[in-house]
């Protein structure tokens, strides 16, 4: 099935006549929504929770505009404008405790949501941290300065860790939320595919220390195994605007780590809040992403090294 049509029978519930509770948002809402409201400290993040008290589901993407709210039309799909860059979409079906835990952890976050649902009585008591996430509305608060993390399992009972940051770390420091968050919390150095921002914005890729505890090293092209598709990621019209990094396996034992993400690896994104989910138990889907990498961008230090055990190596 196509991934559009994947993507309209998910979010079909939504904009039934009596649709479940559900919160939209997005760092670049559809147009019709207060355009002139973005502000560089809300969360650069875009996705959709919808609830009911069975569970929901947790969809995270990357493409702005998307959807369109259920509040003023039907579902109109993926546009051409949203299509014209690689995108990343996940979608997760979560119990209702898993649920309002995300509601709980995305608060810190300072989300633009641009279409909350009103909740009965009984499904506001029911899914307290989402309730008040959804009473937000497009005013958000800015929270106090705060990381969160969660363990959680999705309905099938795949083992998932959530991220989620503010604007600012516990120092009032900026937030890198792959070196600071994501790297320490699974303890390897990672590979990132992220949108580039331009000259001065982006970081470069870093071997470790004294940069980062851990690699944290920039994919500059992929290629689909077995369709002829290829790209490169970095600097080139900005082709993809997908965000996501693949775990440095140190050893062949290692289980490797895949998380998507909110935010690029660039400085301007460590003032805003963001969240990642990482698959920490899937061999077979770090096996899929990590295949797909055909270049990385070299750590500027990495000529410097004098010994093989100075920086991570995929």
């Amino acid at each position: 099935m196509p991934m559009w049509m994947q993507l309209k029978a998910t979010l079909r519930p939504v904009y039934a006549d009596s649709p479940p509770g559900y919160v939209m948002y997005n760092d670049e809402p559809p147009t019709s929504f207060c355009a002139q409201c973005w502000s560089p400290t809300l969360a650069h993040a875009k996705g959709v929770i919808a609830f009911n008290r069975g569970g929901g589901f947790w969809l995270m993407h990357s493409a702005p505009k998307f959807p369109d709210s259920p509040a003023n039309s039907s579902y109109g799909g993926i546009y051409p404008s949203q299509m014209k860059h690689a995108q990343n979409f996940l979608c997760i079906s979560l119990n209702a405790t898993f649920l309002d835990a995300i509601g709980h952890v995305l608060q810190v976050t300072n989300l633009f949501i641009y279409s909350p649902s009103s909740l009965a009585a009984d499904l506001a008591a029911a899914f307290p941290n989402l309730h008040r996430l959804v009473m937000q509305g497009q005013w958000p608060l800015q929270p106090a300065a705060q990381h969160r993390h969660l363990k959680l399992a999705s309905s099938g009972g795949e083992p998932l860790l959530a991220f989620t940051h503010s604007s600012t770390g516990y120092d009032g420091d900026r937030v890198r939320l792959f070196e600071d968050m994501l790297e320490p919390a699974l303890q390897t150095g990672m590979l990132v595919q992220s949108w580039s921002e331009g000259e001065g914005n982006d970081l470069p890729s870093y071997c470790g220390l004294p940069q980062s505890l851990f690699a944290s090293e920039n994919i500059e092209g992929v290629s689909i195994n077995g369709t002829g598709l290829s790209w490169p990621c970095r600097h080139a019209e900005d082709r993809d605007h997908s965000k996501w990094a693949v775990s440095i396996r140190n050893a062949a034992s290692d289980t490797g780590s895949v998380c998507i993400a909110d935010q690029n690896r660039a400085q301007t994104q460590e003032v805003r809040g963001g969240s990642s989910i990482c698959f920490t138990e899937n061999q077979p889907l770090w096996e899929a992403f990590n295949d797909i990498i055909n270049s990385v961008e070299p750590c500027a230090q990495r000529a410097m090294c004098e010994s093989a055990d100075c920086y991570s190596v995929r």
